[in-house]
């Protein structure tokens, strides 16, 4: 990804196209429990988003009168979206 002034405004479009959600059932790391179909109904208060992995696709677009786009994973990324884990902080170039 091309470098992006610090006074520059810049816009991301973001799209989940994935989402699952695990974590221990007993809290100890013993048993991992993963949703691999979605069920119907809104998302459970209990359930954290720090060990959920999640995929995305982005656009990178300057704010400038061109509205240049400088990153866009459908393009730069071979196609495949932006995969990780929520909870690991900043991702890495």
């Amino acid at each position: 990804m091309p470098a992006v002034d610090c006074f520059e405004e810049i816009l991301f479009d973001v799209e989940l196209v994935h989402f699952i959600q695990a974590r221990g059932m007993l809290w100890d790391g013993r048993l991992i429990k993963r949703r691999i179909v979605d069920g119907k109904g809104d998302f459970p208060m209990d359930c954290p988003l720090h060990d959920s992995l999640l995929r995305v696709h982005y656009e990178g677009t300057h704010l400038n009168e061109e509205k240049t786009v400088f990153h866009e994973t459908r393009v730069d990324n071979n196609g495949e979206p932006l995969e990780f884990s929520s909870g690991e902080g900043l991702k890495n170039e």
